[in-house]
């Protein structure tokens, strides 16, 4: 048996987009077509994300913390 290593670099996944975030939200019946960007305004006001330049929703520390208190 041979074995082969692999030098390799794991990356994280892109950022959700507005457009992603949108999508997700009305496939889980969040929010309606009048009130989803007051959601996504909520949630950067909160400081849950920020908006990068290209649109993109960055999670901030306190955003990921408290996803990880809904998972456990």
């Amino acid at each position: 048996m041979v074995v082969f290593l692999q030098k390799s670099a794991t990356i994280p996944p892109r950022l959700m987009t507005e457009a992603d975030l949108i999508t997700v939200m009305d496939k889980n019946g969040i929010g309606t077509d009048a009130t989803i960007h007051e959601h996504i305004r909520i949630i950067q006001e909160r400081g849950y994300a920020e908006m990068t330049r290209s649109r993109s929703l960055k999670p901030t520390k306190l955003g990921l913390a408290l996803v990880e208190s809904y998972r456990s």
